[in-house]
């Protein structure tokens, strides 16, 4: 299983899907983490945070954080990710209109 975690592009947003301390438990569990590059610097997690928490994979593209698997997000992904993430389910909050 692969869950990719999304830096969050919405203005002012400041959270993040998953947290480094919080890789611990799915990595024992066999889960594959890719953090896209940048993804919890709001937070005050560098990528290299999320790397000595032993995040599986490179990181890198949002479409490669998206493609498959579960895709973690805060908000709803921009429409170039949903139309990348036809194979992947989508876990994050929904903000009606």
């Amino acid at each position: 299983m692969l869950i990719g975690i999304l830096k969050e592009t919405a203005p002012g947003e400041t959270r993040v899907a998953l947290l480094p301390e919080s890789l611990k438990s799915l990595l024992a569990q066999g889960v594959e983490v890719r953090v896209e590059a940048g993804a919890g610097w709001a937070t005050g997690a560098s990528d290299e945070a999320y790397g000595a928490g032993g995040r599986h994979g490179d990181g890198g593209s949002r479409g490669d954080c998206g493609q498959r698997g579960f895709a973690a997000v805060v908000n709803a992904p921009s429409a170039a990710i949903k139309h990348n993430s036809r194979r992947a389910v989508v876990i994050g909050f929904l903000k009606p209109p």
